[in-house]
Formats: structure tokens, C-alpha cells, sequence
């Protein structure tokens, strides 16, 4: 009985060591090597990145936001640009960007995409992987939530079990310097062609107006006062959506306008833009309930946005003076 007790304590002890191993390397992001230069290392390892820590304005959304065209935005703007944005993302996978833009980065402006005002987005396996500060970690108050805190990002997003050896020992023996990127990239969806077109005159049933949920617009709301306290503006704009793809969103409209009245913020709702949603060549072939920018489209969207944001970094200059 006591080898057996002596032999359980070993192998619990060794267990231990291994899971330890196991946190320490997962943490020092090796296992994460094999995906550094894709969009889910560089949030979780956000605070790293130059870009971020250097942009004057910060695009946060889902889908609608990251097609943006970064290189227009920055020769209008004179700025430099970054966005923090995933496919499928709600509102409340960002709500967690006020503490890391006022400790690793301070933007002038934070844009938020409506879109994204949703209260559910991904899935926990997908959701969006923000990293922690440790004046954060040294603030909780149990043991018991420390200990949560620390092996969260371990027990429910963890990439051991994606990684390979092969990919460990590069990482290990061979490592390279992250690729950083600003988060943009281009569109590759395909405009709306004649054939998708007759769908649109023979049996299309436009998708409804649907009214944002008010307990993730008080989230939202909550959000926008507490940049503005920290000295950050915030502007927020609807993408669009082909006419006839939905039905007109004047309840959505209405709900958003009455929120930024209240905190006396600009939203631009580009949905109002005639000439932008009657053109099928800005939009995506779809018959999902989240139509996307062609690259024309993404463009055109960013030429109308740009003297927006860049009135706003015009008056906080002068007052600034």
C-alpha cells in the first residue's frame, strides 16, 4: 500500500511537471508558430504589435470592417490606421479593447461598425482571443478568479493540440520574426451578377428589420462614454447592404441614431448613400443575412468615410492647440 501511495504521488507529481511544461510553452506562444502570421495570433498578441500601438485611429467590427482599403485611409487621413476586427464578432467579444488602448496604445479615434452590434457572435472556440494586461491579473480578487484568469486562455483556447512537433522545434531552433500586419486586407468576393440579379426580381424575400437587442446598445453606450472619458472619440458607421438584399432598416437606423445622440457621437449610416446601395458591382453574390464589400465597393465605402474620420482628427488637432 505504501509503494502504491509513493508510486500515485510520483505520477501525480510528473503529470504536474508536464502540464506545467505545457502552460509555460503555451504561453511563450511556441505552440501558436505554426499561425503567427494569421489573424488570430496577432489579436491574441495584440499589445506586440507596432501597428497597434502606433495607430492614430482603430477600426473595430466583424466582416464589414477589416476590407476596408488601409492604404486610401492613411493617404486621406495622414494617420496611420489599424483594426481590430473578425469574421462573425460581437459586440461583446470587444468589449475588452478600452483596457489595451489606454495602457499599450492611445488612438486619437475608435471607429465601431454596427454590425457588430449583436450580443451573440462565435462560438467559445471561435471567439476572439484578446490578451490580458498583468495590472489586470494583480487586480482580482481571489486566488481561486487568478488562477481562472491565468489558465483560461490554456484550457479554452488553447493550439497545443494543433500544433505538430515539426512546427515546436522551427519555433524552438528556428524562429522568425513575426510578420505584423494592421489588420486589413482586401476583398475577393464577387459582385452581384445578372443570373443572382433575376433572384432579386423573381422570388427574393428581402431579409427583415431587425432591431438591435437594447441590452447590447446599453453595452455599446456604456463603451462609447467610458472612450470618451479616456480622451478617445468614437465615430460609428453602418456598412451597407444592396437595396433589395434587405428590407429598409429604419428600425435599425432609428435605434442606433437615438444611442449616439445620447452620447453625442457621429454615425454614419451609409446604408442612406443612394448612389453606393444601388450599385450590385459593390457587393457580394449572397444569399446570406451578412452581405459583404467587393473590393470596389470597400473602396468606394472608404473614400466616403475618410473625410469623416479625418474632420474629426482636424478638430481634435485645433483643440489640442
Amino acid at each position: 500500500m505504501k509503494h502504491f501511495f509513493r508510486f500515485c504521488t510520483e505520477i501525480l507529481i510528473g503529470l504536474l511537471c508536464i502540464c506545467t511544461l505545457l502552460l509555460a510553452l503555451e504561453q511563450s506562444g511556441w505552440f501558436e508558430y505554426a499561425y503567427r502570421n494569421e489573424v488570430n495570433f496577432q489579436i491574441r498578441h495584440i499589445e506586440e504589435n507596432p501597428h497597434f500601438k502606433n495607430a492614430e485611429v482603430v477600426f473595430v467590427g466583424n466582416s464589414q470592417t477589416y476590407l476596408l482599403n488601409d492604404s486610401l485611409l492613411e493617404s486621406a487621413l495622414r494617420a496611420s490606421v489599424f483594426t481590430v476586427s473578425r469574421a462573425g464578432a460581437a459586440f461583446n467579444d470587444f468589449r475588452s479593447i478600452l483596457d489595451w488602448t489606454d495602457k499599450e496604445s492611445s488612438p486619437k479615434i475608435v471607429v465601431l461598425e454596427t454590425h457588430s452590434f449583436k450580443s451573440s457572435g462565435m462560438n467559445d472556440g471561435q471567439r476572439m482571443k484578446f490578451p490580458k494586461s498583468f495590472k489586470n491579473f494583480l487586480s482580482l480578487e481571489s486566488e481561486w478568479n487568478q488562477f481562472k484568469y491565468f489558465a483560461r486562455d490554456v484550457l479554452q483556447y488553447h493550439s497545443v493540440l494543433e500544433s505538430g512537433p515539426d512546427w515546436i522545434t522551427e519555433a524552438i531552433l528556428r524562429p522568425k520574426e513575426v510578420e505584423w500586419g494592421n489588420g486589413f486586407k482586401r476583398s475577393d468576393y464577387q459582385p452581384i451578377d445578372n443570373a443572382f440579379m433575376e433572384n432579386y426580381e423573381r422570388n427574393w424575400t428581402p431579409f427583415p428589420d431587425n432591431p438591435i437587442e437594447s441590452d447590447v446598445l446599453d453595452e455599446v453606450k456604456r463603451f462609447v462614454l467610458e472612450c470618451k472619458e479616456s480622451g478617445i472619440e468614437v465615430m460609428l458607421y453602418e456598412s451597407p447592404w444592396y437595396q433589395k438584399h434587405c428590407m429598409p432598416k429604419i428600425n435599425r437606423r432609428s435605434s442606433i441614431e437615438k444611442m449616439a445622440a445620447q452620447c453625442q457621437v457621429l454615425f454614419v449610416d451609409l446604408n442612406q448613400e443612394e448612389s453606393l446601395v444601388r450599385d450590385p458591382c459593390f457587393f457580394q453574390t449572397t444569399k446570406n443575412n451578412n452581405q459583404h464589400l467587393t473590393q470596389e465597393g470597400a473602396d468606394t465605402v472608404t473614400i466616403i468615410l475618410a473625410p469623416e474620420i479625418k474632420a474629426m482628427l482636424d478638430l481634435i488637432g485645433e483643440v489640442a492647440h
